[in-house]
């Protein structure tokens, strides 16, 4: 999802050349409108076919979705999830009799502009507004 603010800060992302993971599942911005950047509607070097597909099927599982941007995300960082997403992972493995990568909320509500780029404090930012920590001299 998302409306005219989510297309704004991805083609800001996209023009400083960040990778943008769209939820193209969800509409809105992340599926094109409000000007969203049509490279960022592009499959990026670092997703697999198959990861890019479940980010654009309305039918596939949330945890399965949730799970191909947590793989895109850190294929494109060149490494694993930090220790939170790691957490958030076991802890979903375990109140699921079936083992999932990850879960993600019951829908997707809004679209999340994470820019992908090694210099970043996170590579899996949960805010389109986050920003590196300042880093002490």
């Amino acid at each position: 999802e998302g409306g005219p603010g989510v297309s704004q800060e991805a083609r800001a992302a996209h023009e400083r050349g960040a990778v943008v993971v769209p939820l193209i599942r969800t509409g809105g911005a992340s599926e094109g409108m409000f000007g969203f950047p049509k490279g960022a509607l592009q499959k990026p070097r670092c997703a697999t076919e198959e990861q890019w597909s479940l980010l654009q099927n309305k039918g596939a599982a949330v945890e399965d979705s949730a799970a191909a941007v947590v793989a895109i995300l850190e294929a494109c960082v060149g490494g694993p999830a930090p220790k939170e997403v790691k957490a958030v992972q076991q802890q979903q493995q375990q109140h699921h009799h079936q083992p999932r990568a990850v879960s993600g909320s019951p829908t997707p509500s809004k679209a999340k502009v994470v820019e992908a780029s090694p210099r970043a404090a996170s590579p899996l930012a949960s805010s389109p507004r986050a920003r590196p920590s300042p880093r002490a001299s």
